[in-house]
């Protein structure tokens, strides 16, 4: 996908990675003119920011938080000032739509009646707190809506479980694309099989993958979003993928075993199996295939003992992946 012309401003305070604020903005783009946008956690107000900026200007973006001082706000970003409203204010000084609500959600807005269209949550990332907003704002949440947040990470098990149940529920499967998971609300139901179907910025190069994992499961993932166990203990032993548009994806996988051996190059459109979990991966482009935009790529490593998982940094075709411990194997791939 191209997210190229997604409006970032880099000069706010943020927590978000870029991944994730720029699969924002293209959330952001799906709401309806005059539609209603609600996030809760905005901190200084980055994604606020691009929620803004990347929906049109007659969606309402209400934005709630405390803003009041934590302790870990200043050790995180040392060199933001005071945290509070009135930085909030300053920072989103350009975004006329934006509506703050002071306080503790969902209790400061227990009379809210109005259909929301898109939810972004980077609140709580704990229960009870973190599902108590979500299941608040779900009932006005419009079906074929969107409803997302920040953080899917191994960090914070309760956004993965409550998460994955969501989808579950409505027939989907949360769509991750940084930290940052969305989901259609009641997914085919509404209209829409993915998210992803309703995002700016589709080409008919946009891959779509398809692993099977060790525990026999098989996982078919929209473009630029995780396919695999992300933050669960499975690892990757075969991998597909085909474009938007039916053609070849022009693409070749090799992977790297813990004791050092390497596979052949194999070509995903013909499907790539490998006899053990992976140590680390790369992709390039085959000789000749072209495409709308660069080859990238990052993975999830889990490890196998202890459960634990991290997201690796984004790598370019033809590298190997900088993976950050020693014996971790492969659970998730990323490529856009």
């Amino acid at each position: 996908m191209d997210f190229s012309d997604i409006k970032i401003n880099l000069d706010i305070p943020r927590t978000m990675t870029l991944d994730g604020l720029r699969y924002l903005g293209a959330l952001a783009r799906t709401v309806p003119e005059g539609g209603t946008i609600v996030e809760i956690g905005p901190l200084y107000g980055s994604s606020t920011w691009v929620l803004s900026k990347n929906a049109h200007p007659s969606v309402r973006i209400v934005s709630i938080d405390t803003w009041e001082p934590q302790d870990w706000i200043p050790r995180r970003l040392p060199e933001a000032p005071a945290f509070g409203l009135d930085a909030f204010r300053a920072f989103v000084a350009d975004c006329p739509n934006v509506e703050p609500i002071q306080g503790f959600s969902p209790a400061c807005v227990q009379g809210w009646s109005d259909r929301v269209d898109l939810i972004f949550d980077d609140a709580t990332h704990g229960d009870p707190g973190f599902s108590e907003n979500i299941n608040f704002f779900l009932p006005h949440l419009r079906e074929g809506g969107i409803v997302c947040g920040d953080d899917f990470a191994s960090g914070w098990p309760d956004i993965i479980r409550v998460v994955k149940k969501l989808a579950t529920d409505w027939g989907t499967w949360p769509e991750v694309a940084g930290r940052v998971w969305a989901i259609n609300k009641f997914g085919a139901k509404s209209g829409h099989d993915t998210v992803y179907e309703r995002l700016p910025g589709r080409t008919g190069g946009d891959l779509y993958l398809e692993a099977e994992m060790a525990s026999g499961t098989r996982i078919a993932t929209p473009p630029n979003v995780w396919c695999g166990a992300l933050h669960g203990n499975d690892t990757i032993l075969a991998l597909g993928a085909r474009r938007a548009d039916g053609t070849d994806p022009g693409v070749r996988v090799q992977g790297q075993y813990a004791d050092g051996r390497e596979t052949p190059l194999m070509d995903l459109a013909a499907g790539a199996r490998f006899d053990a979990p992976l140590a680390n991966i790369r992709f390039e482009l085959a000789e000749g295939a072209a495409r709308e935009h660069p080859l990238s790529y990052q993975a999830t490593e889990v490890d196998p003992v202890t459960g634990k998982s991290m997201n690796t940094a984004t790598a370019r075709a033809g590298a190997w992946i900088q993976t950050g411990r020693e014996g971790t194997v492969i659970s998730g791939i990323r490529l856009n």
